[in-house]
């Protein structure tokens, strides 16, 4: 059976909409499906290409065998604001400079400055 005598898929099957609740990825899964059918080949080669696809469009396979969008973390998750950064106002101060000693003298951490003329480098 060639690709030509297969029918393309205008709805899944029951038991795909079943396993890939969400619209948006029914529809990838179905497009893929028809494309890899109209280029003539196999049906599990299709249905290979439509598992990888949903994959690559942020889904995964639940625990119950369901295939779920991803949640991506908000930036309000992520970010926690540290307590030297924000003051009474939200206005982000300064933090202090550490300072440490390098060979015999103290110098500022993290507050860069120019090397002499002639140095490999332009900082230090």
């Amino acid at each position: 059976m060639d690709g030509d005598d297969l029918m393309p898929y205008d709805t899944l099957p029951a038991r795909y909409r079943d396993l890939i609740p969400a619209e948006d990825g029914q529809d990838i899964f179905r497009r893929t499906i028809n494309s890899q059918l109209a280029a003539g080949k196999t049906e599990a080669i299709a249905f290979a290409s439509a598992w990888a696809a949903l994959e690559r469009a942020g889904y995964e396979k639940g625990d119950d065998g369901k295939w779920m969008k991803k949640t991506m973390p908000t930036v309000s998750q992520v970010h926690v604001p540290g307590a030297e950064w924000d003051d009474e106002k939200g206005r982000g101060k300064k933090p202090k400079v550490e300072k440490a000693e390098y060979r015999g003298r103290t110098v500022a951490l993290d507050k860069p400055f120019r090397l002499p003329k002639g140095s490999s480098k332009k900082f230090g």
